[in-house]
């Protein structure tokens, strides 16, 4: 993710597919594991997707107005919707730096977080990474499986690990990619919105 990311078409969509999940698992709140890096000089896209939720949509035209004011495109803005969808919504907002150590800190911090919440407290794990699950060519816009599992180990039965997923060929093996890092026998469920240039997917699965 990147703060010039926010509320553009695809955070519609992503943030549609959150808060239901949400809604279908009981989750109390999300957490947004966003992978945070720096701006890359991309044009906004201040522009809804007429497939994300009502109330997703009228969110991110209130945000589009205040950008137009001058108000700064910040991805922790997205922490006042939680009272219009009735969830708790948190945000790790720490620059991701693509090193070795750095990544491991990173996902270090993440564990810690969800290991620190209360007991009964169950949420929707938003991996937010740029382009999705790495392949081959990993670079700082993709989510490592050893870093998945990492995440998943942390997370409590009830919760459920949601993965951000742009593609261009395979959507298959990205679903096979995931099942492979948390497990064969994981049910995982694919929200695919395709799209005409870069098509975008929400790799899901509740922890058992």
């Amino acid at each position: 993710m990147r703060h010039e990311l926010y509320a553009n078409p695809h955070d519609g969509l992503k943030w549609t597919v959150a808060c239901r999940t949400a809604q279908t698992t009981s989750a109390v709140g999300i957490l947004q594991v966003a992978m945070l890096l720096e701006d890359a000089g991309h044009p906004p896209e201040d522009d809804v997707d007429p497939r994300a939720d009502p109330t997703i949509s009228r969110f991110f035209r209130g945000e589009h107005l205040a950008f137009a004011r001058g108000e700064h495109r910040l991805i922790t803005r997205i922490l006042t919707l939680g009272p219009l969808v009735g969830r708790q919504i948190e945000v790790i907002d720490a620059p991701y730096r693509n090193r070795s150590s750095a990544r491991d800190d990173y996902f270090n911090q993440t564990v810690r977080q969800l290991l620190s919440r209360e007991h009964e407290r169950r949420d929707v794990v938003l991996l937010d990474p740029d382009s999705g699950i790495a392949g081959a060519n990993a670079g700082p816009n993709h989510v490592r499986p050893e870093h998945i599992r990492q995440v998943w180990d942390a997370m409590k039965a009830g919760d459920t690990l949601l993965v951000y997923q742009a593609y261009q060929h395979s959507l298959n093996a990205k679903a096979d990619q995931l099942r492979a890092a948390l497990g064969w026998g994981t049910n995982v469920t694919v929200t695919d919105f395709g799209g005409p240039n870069i098509r975008i997917a929400f790799l899901w699965a509740v922890k058992p």
